[in-house]
């Protein structure tokens, strides 16, 4: 996962992960929250400030998800390149930042995994620089705090199938 040679500024990596108690979520549903664009929109979108759009249905190769800001008001699209089936997910970032992003899915006997790195670089200077001060300190904390409400959501799904048991 590399972003392009055009750009020599240095990336900024945010390596954000997550540990899920395997009662809690399966594998396969992990990654369906990401691959099931309405799914991912549904966790990751927070209006008026971030918020996704896409004509697909799936992130699939070739698929485009539109990132949407307020402030400062930008987008980028995120084009999937690669998919292996509830294990991994790859995507190129383009627009004011251009980068790289995966997700990949795994499990063992007590629990299942999502490792998410992100590695994007302003398209000039001035981006870089005003992303450098201005966005990259809230970016891991904003992400951190989303995966945090996919988690609840997830346990919150399970608990219900619980209940009717």
């Amino acid at each position: 996962m590399t972003i392009p040679k055009s750009h020599q500024l240095k990336d900024f990596l945010f390596p954000l992960e997550l540990c899920l108690a395997k009662k809690g979520v399966s594998r396969k549903e992990l990654f369906r929250e990401f691959y099931e664009i309405d799914k991912f929109m549904a966790w990751m979108n927070f209006f008026p400030f971030v918020w996704l759009n896409s004509p697909a249905k799936y992130f699939e190769v070739g698929c485009e998800v539109f990132f949407n800001f307020l402030i400062p008001p930008f987008r980028y699209k995120m084009t999937c390149v690669s998919v292996i089936q509830d294990e991994y997910l790859e995507g190129m970032i383009d627009g004011l930042m251009v980068g790289c992003v995966s997700a990949s899915f795994s499990e063992d006997s007590n629990s299942v995994f999502l490792r998410h790195p992100l590695r994007v670089c302003g398209k000039n200077l001035f981006v870089h620089f005003y992303y450098f001060l201005f966005l990259r300190p809230p970016h891991l904390p904003f992400m951190n705090w989303r995966l945090k409400k996919l988690k609840e959501k997830l346990y919150r799904k399970r608990m219900k199938q619980w209940e009717r048991i």
